[in-house]
């Protein structure tokens, strides 16, 4: 039963990154080698949320960080918010520096009358490799939290005398397993990074190509090599204005606080005096707030794509 039920968490978590893996980046050389490349960069924001953890533990009277020490515990979940705010911040620093690294990669292979990745969609591919990379590293700490829970269930000590507290962490979610609810909160999770990646990707072209950020993706003509009797036309970058891509980078922001610091009613979920579910709080309200923030970057990312989207005839100058 727990083996079946690790696996399917498992497989729950990171369905959506295995799919995108085989069907798109597997096919694509250049879109792995960007989603490995963002996948070592996003280690930067966990080491810094890591960082400020170990603050909000030390200004709790120096507590030891040990998962079994409770006023670590205690002082944890009282600076919780901190370090939730924190570590969106990091984030999104994170991505946004990705997006502008690549768009100014972009811009030099422009120069040269060469683009990163040829599509349809322009740039919103290569902000989704992005986006699958640094996804792919922020859920190994999702991974951590199946691993410990399934290692407490088979430590004696706690299967036999608490198993069914360690198995369903009611204080967090009463409804369902804690594996299942980890893996379920994580799947919306890393369709949201994938989309809002692409989004930022795109919406920071927009910043670029206007001037706004750096100097125009505009090719220059006379260092390219190649003869311009051979040369394509290559469409711009994005058809996003300005003004489209900073509100789109507003909505991205907005969007990853609102799925992030609903998390901190993971806590408190469960009323032991009356053994009662306590309304508000937990899963119950965690995950369709998850969910429904997926759909929202699904549709920021659809409608992004459907702006930018080349007919057959230009894409075909690619």
């Amino acid at each position: 039963m727990l083996t079946t039920l690790f696996w399917g968490s498992v497989l729950q978590a990171y369905g959506p990154l295995v799919v995108m893996m085989f069907a798109v980046l597997a096919f694509h050389p250049t879109l792995a080698v960007l989603a490995m490349a963002s996948a070592f960069v996003s280690l930067v924001p966990i080491q810094m949320t890591s960082f400020v953890y170990m603050l909000v533990i030390a200004s709790h009277g120096g507590a030891s960080v040990s998962a079994f020490d409770s006023n670590a515990a205690n002082a944890a979940d009282s600076g919780r918010g901190w370090i939730v705010v924190c570590g969106v911040i990091f984030q999104e620093l994170t991505r946004l520096a990705l997006a502008y690294g690549v768009v100014r990669a972009e811009w030099f292979f422009r120069t040269h009358h060469q683009v990163l990745f040829a599509s349809r969609f322009r740039l919103l591919p290569v902000g989704a490799a992005c986006g699958f990379g640094m996804a792919a590293t922020l859920s190994l700490l999702q991974f951590g939290a199946l691993l410990q829970a399934i290692e407490a269930l088979g430590d004696p000590g706690v299967s036999v005398v608490n198993d069914q507290a360690v198995l369903w962490e009611r204080g967090t979610c009463p409804q369902l397993p804690f594996v299942f609810f980890q893996a379920l909160s994580w799947c919306f999770m890393s369709v949201c990074h994938v989309s809002w990646s692409a989004v930022m990707t795109t919406s920071v072209a927009a910043l670029v190509d206007n001037g706004t950020l750096g100097p125009s993706t505009a090719p220059v003509e006379n260092t390219s090599p190649i003869p311009p009797r051979f040369r394509a036309p290559i469409p711009r970058p994005t058809t996003l204005r300005p003004t489209d891509g900073r509100i789109a980078i507003f909505m991205v922001i907005v969007l990853h606080f609102i799925a992030s610091t609903v998390s901190l009613v993971n806590s408190d979920a469960f009323d032991i005096t009356t053994a009662e579910a306590v309304a508000g709080r937990g899963c119950i309200t965690t995950l369709p707030v998850q969910a429904t923030v997926m759909i929202a970057s699904i549709a920021l990312a659809w409608a992004a794509a459907r702006l930018d989207v080349c007919k057959r005839v230009d894409s075909q100058d690619l």
